[in-house]
């Protein structure tokens, strides 16, 4: 019997006479908590780049895991990876320090490829009117989608770095996304701004 750890534990007794012969009684002992049950939240689908670093360092950090509204030291707390199928597994949380158990369960994603941004190409030179403001908003527009095998994204995720060069009427703009894993999309264009081409056109 473990008194350290709560529930129900199947005893036998087992006494033998001098005769050698055997009697047998077994009974249920019923062991209370001592503590209340951990409480474990603010959990969610998690998404890794690798199996390495499915940890139970990870699993801890991603999870607020506390008994009577303090934390539980990670020793009172198990964490076990189940794989589902290719790349996507089950993370079960364990928490218990002389209490009843406390399970919880999210999904774990593994995710190495970075996102795509449709509409433009990395290193391509585009050409606008003279006329064009060239500004975060235009640069937005060339944008089509921005798509990733796990992480929903939009146009507005992109973040857009634009710096004019030292080429007069030619700027330089860096798109970047991230998907929920880490891993990243970069694309760098260049406008250059003419007079006699129509607004937004590529360079062929």
């Amino acid at each position: 019997v473990d008194t350290k750890r709560p529930g129900t534990y199947k005893v036998t007794y087992t006494f033998t006479d001098e005769a050698k012969k055997t009697a047998r009684k077994t009974v249920n002992i019923k062991v209370t908590a001592e503590r209340s049950t951990p409480k474990i939240t603010d959990t969610k689908t998690l998404y890794v780049t690798s199996k390495s670093k499915m940890t139970k360092g990870f699993a801890v950090k991603n999870a607020t895991i506390r008994q009577s509204g303090r934390k539980l030291a990670a020793k009172y707390i198990r964490v076990k990876y189940q794989k589902l199928k290719k790349n996507t597994y089950r993370l079960t949380y364990i928490a218990q320090r002389e209490s009843y158990e406390a399970k919880k369960s999210v999904k774990v994603y593994i995710d190495n490829k970075a996102p795509v941004i449709s509409g433009i190409k990395n290193n391509a030179e585009y050409e606008a009117s003279a006329d064009t403001v060239v500004n975060q908003n235009y640069c937005r527009a060339i944008i089509k989608k921005v798509s990733d095998n796990y992480t929903k994204l939009k146009v507005s995720d992109v973040k857009i770095s634009l710096s004019e060069t030292e080429t007069a009427g030619r700027y330089k703009a860096v798109y970047a996304v991230s998907d929920k894993a880490g891993n990243t999309a970069k694309y760098t264009v260049y406008i250059n701004k003419k007079s006699d081409v129509v607004s937004g056109g590529a360079i062929s």
